[in-house]
């Protein structure tokens, strides 16, 4: 009598399929790394240091920590200054790697600054339009805005309208400012991220907020929903 074999329905003859037909075995490609740019805009008035000395020590860790954490990362840096007194914000790094940023933070002066109320929206204004932003597929862009005090209004620009440019843009914005200044609008009004910091901060309060910071901009800049209306936040 002649035998018949049943044929194997091991794993090893046949693959593992999920509902939908995918082989559940097949290796699959990895995601293109994408290249995050980050301007960072310091507030560089004279009535601002004992603030700023917080801010130096923030940035100095965004240059450590996020080119571990993001496959390609690139940081611009601008002082910002009172432009209505006559003062113009100085670009001190353009796209440089975290060693670039870490000796451009070196090079903040501060200077100026005998009024109250700062120029913070127009360096965001500025940076907005006049930063070489990359154009390409899979990039993410942020502005991360460091200001001790208010701003005043840009001339013949609404806060409105300068969100809606940056929403346009597909800009995510990062604010560290006080409590009370009114620079935390701009996250809120932008679905971006606020973090509190004090205009005197002590060194326990600048390294929570530092890896609060480094957390949610990895996440916020690496992952898929990134950019403007990507996640709303306070971080406190």
């Amino acid at each position: 009598m002649q035998h018949t074999t049943t044929p194997s329905l091991s794993s090893s003859s046949s693959p593992s399929l999920n509902p939908f037909g995918q082989n559940l075995g097949a290796v699959r490609p990895r995601k293109s790394p994408q290249l995050v740019q980050i301007c960072a805009i310091a507030d560089a008035t004279g009535s601002s240091e004992p603030f700023a000395r917080g801010a130096s020590q923030i940035l100095q860790a965004l240059a450590n920590e996020l080119p571990q954490r993001i496959a390609q990362v690139r940081f611009g840096l601008v002082a910002s200054r009172d432009a209505d007194c006559g003062e113009h914000d100085e670009q001190l790094l353009v796209d440089g790697d975290g060693s670039a940023l870490r000796e451009a933070i070196g090079h903040i002066r501060y200077i100026g600054g005998d009024d109250a109320d700062e120029t913070h929206f127009w360096s965001v204004r500025d940076a907005l339009q006049g930063y070489p932003w990359d154009t390409g597929p899979m990039r993410r862009k942020a502005i991360v805005l460091l200001g001790s005090s208010d701003s005043k209004p840009v001339p013949g620009m609404s806060l409105d309208q300068l969100v809606l440019q940056l929403a346009n843009a597909r800009i995510t914005v990062f604010v560290i400012c006080p409590a009370n200044a009114n620079l935390r609008q701009l996250a809120e009004l932008t679905d971006g991220l606020y973090f509190e910091l004090s205009n005197e901060p002590t060194a326990a309060e600048v390294q929570r907020l530092t890896q609060r910071l480094t957390a949610n901009m990895t996440q916020t800049l690496s992952g898929a929903a990134a950019g403007v209306g990507a996640e709303s936040a306070v971080a406190r």
